[in-house]
């Protein structure tokens, strides 16, 4: 027991003396003469005590990521044509021929020739029952009423080759006076333009108006101008050529009415 206690009393005073001894050498020295006082080496922090190891943290465990599916590959389907259809063949009506024209038959004029293709022939009573009205005053006047040699002229205003005709006309009855009567006839035309071009040429033989073309029917024509040469109402020749011209009208004159002019 006693050990004990020295034991103990022989540790404490060893302890005692370090402890001492380290105070000690914590206490600033006095400086020396003459040389700066320096920072204590004293004064340097000691170092933190190290830090305890610090274990990584646990990675978690690699995962793969699942791989894409990829979805199957499905063709587009296929189009399907529509069946071709022909187009339907189209039929065709049969040839059909228009009707031949019927013409009138080729009857001789007295000077041996032939009239012209649609004139009327020779003897044919188109005037029957047709009366125009004169340009001035209004008097009607039957056709088929005319006697001796006669020449009728259908015309109108608004037709070229009439108004290039009409002066040879009225040469032809001046100079024909007392042997051929010469009757004018304005063809689907206006009274006022009428007037107009017979002052306008100096006109002088006998006008009947015609506003319905019913003479033009009656010879089968359908254009101007139209010239007839009729002996005591029956018909001779039907002139469709160009513009009458003196040499022309007086050789027809001649040969269809037996009236030489000059």
């Amino acid at each position: 027991m006693r050990v004990l206690r020295r034991t103990a009393a022989v540790r404490l005073a060893t302890g005692l003396a370090a402890l001492a001894v380290a105070v000690a050498g914590c206490s600033q020295p006095e400086p020396v003469r003459g040389v700066q006082a320096t920072q204590p080496d004293c004064l340097i922090t000691a170092a933190p005590a190290a830090n305890p190891p610090v274990e990584p943290p646990l990675e978690p465990p690699s995962v793969e990521s699942p791989t894409p599916v990829e979805p199957p590959s499905v063709e587009p389907p296929t189009p399907v044509e529509p069946p071709s259809v022909e187009p339907p063949t189209p039929v065709e009506p049969p040839a059909v021929e228009p009707p031949t024209p019927v013409e009138p038959p080729a009857v001789e004029s007295p000077a041996g020739e032939p009239p012209p293709v649609g004139a009327l022939a020779p003897g044919t009573p188109w005037a029957v029952d047709l009366a125009l009205p004169c340009v001035v005053g209004g008097r009607s006047v039957r056709l088929d009423s005319v006697s001796g040699p006669t020449v009728i002229n259908l015309w109108a205003s608004w037709c070229r080759p009439c108004r290039e005709e009409l002066p040879v006309l009225e040469r032809y009855a001046v100079d024909t006076a007392g042997k051929v009567r010469v009757i004018g006839v304005a063809t689907a035309d206006r009274p006022a333009a009428t007037r107009s071009v017979i002052d306008d040429l100096g006109l002088t033989f006998a006008m009947l108006d015609d506003p319905d073309r019913v003479m033009l029917g009656a010879v089968n024509r359908t254009s101007l101008p139209v010239t007839l040469f009729l002996v005591d109402g029956q018909l001779r020749h039907t002139y469709l050529g160009p513009a009458l011209t003196g040499p022309v009208l007086a050789g027809l004159s001649a040969r269809f009415l037996g009236v030489p002019v000059g």
